[in-house]
């Protein structure tokens, strides 16, 4: 009796899947075995947050240094960053001659860099701002990049930009 019963059991099984096609017979089969079939899916991709680190060197001439807000926004072959504020609370940044560090994270590497954008917010007496140049090393492969600027960010000084798009031969 138990055999007849599992025969007809097998029949229906191949009645099954003739008639629902081979996809559905290996549901069946690979949720009964252990191992799980080929996966058409692309194997999903896991970001992780890269660190940059940011050096900026204020000009050594008269008022070079500003009080104003200072951002950047960086790019690359892979993406850009969110506009980041370079802040260290509690110190005086971006001062005649002076070299300046600060750390930023995007979500994913952005690959080989292009550019930089960097700009201030004009706040406060004379905002004006001579940068001298901007280095952004990825922490994780240990590439860097320099910005040559060498130019005023600043509304009463050379074309009244202050803003400037960094490129990796120039400043514009």
């Amino acid at each position: 009796m138990k055999r007849k019963c599992l025969k007809l059991l097998m029949i229906l099984f191949f009645v099954l899947i003739i008639l629902t096609g081979c996809d559905f017979a290996q549901k069946i089969y690979y949720g009964i075995f252990p191992t799980s079939p080929p996966n058409d899916q692309p194997t999903p991709v896991v970001l992780e947050p890269v660190k940059y680190e940011v050096t900026v060197h204020t000009a050594d001439v008269l008022y070079a240094g500003t009080n104003a807000d200072v951002f950047i926004t960086i790019y690359g072959s892979e993406g850009q960053s969110e506009k980041f504020q370079l802040d260290k609370p509690g110190y005086n940044d971006f001062e005649r001659n002076n070299t300046d560090l600060y750390s930023v994270t995007t979500p994913d590497d952005l690959g080989n860099l292009s550019h930089v954008r960097i700009e201030h917010n004009d706040k406060g007496m004379a905002s004006g701002w001579k940068l001298d140049y901007v280095n952004v090393r990825n922490t994780k492969t240990d590439m860097a990049w320099f910005f040559q600027c060498k130019r005023w960010l600043a509304k009463d000084e050379e074309d009244g930009k202050i803003q400037r798009t960094i490129t990796l031969e120039s400043c514009k």
